[in-house]
């Protein structure tokens, strides 16, 4: 739905293998209300799914900063680390057709949305955003958005503080920073591996 006094472009672009693509590049001031994906990745397998959800990246830059405070694999930054697991959220959700983001998203200077392409094969991308024009007296006020993928073990803390018998077993950190802002959440993908049995489960 749009909101009143919003805009909507829509793109599609063709990210090269190993190389990126400008996805949406706008100066000034403003905030973004949605983001919406399309791409064929629900044609293709499973295995397919979970390994190109990975291998294209999403990276967003605000203020003319240098580096991205957005940079995640495209499926796990719309919330789904295993290839393509339809859902609904209120600020995040995906099908076999779409992904979609609902955050808000306030920028003062401009915003630049790439999409990077790990992969050894092209991939087509189309994208919707909707964005609202805001004067910068306005958006100066607001937080900016950051979402950040990693799969560091405790953030190159002291990991023999982690271990069982250390001052911080069993904690997991998660998120360190400092100043003053909120935290939306966290999308936590656990990559278990596990040999198979000798005897089939229904024996045990």
């Amino acid at each position: 739905m749009k909101k009143e006094g919003s805009s909507a472009e829509s793109v599609t672009v063709s990210v090269p293998a190993g190389g990126k693509a400008l996805l949406w590049d706008k100066k000034g001031a403003g905030a973004i209300s949605m983001i919406r994906i399309r791409t064929d990745l629900g044609r293709k397998s499973e295995e397919q799914q979970r390994i190109l959800t990975r291998q294209l990246v999403i990276s967003m830059r605000w203020d003319n900063e240098e580096a991205p405070s957005v940079w995640a694999p495209l499926g796990d930054f719309f919330g789904s680390a295993p290839g393509i697991k339809p859902y609904r959220a209120l600020p995040l959700g995906m099908n076999e057709h779409e992904m979609y983001s609902y955050w808000h998203i306030p920028f003062s200077e401009g915003a630049r949305i790439e999409i990077e392409n790990d992969g050894v094969e092209p991939c087509e991308i189309a994208a919707d955003i909707q964005y609202t024009p805001l004067t910068t007296s306005h958006t100066d006020d607001l937080l900016r958005f950051h979402a950040k993928w990693h799969r560091d073990d405790y953030l190159d803390q002291d990991v023999e503080r982690f271990k069982e018998g250390g001052d911080r077993w069993p904690d997991w950190p998660l998120l360190l920073t400092k100043g003053r802002g909120r935290f939306c959440g966290v999308h936590l993908h656990v990559y278990n591996t596990w040999e198979k049995p000798d005897e089939e489960a229904e024996t045990w």
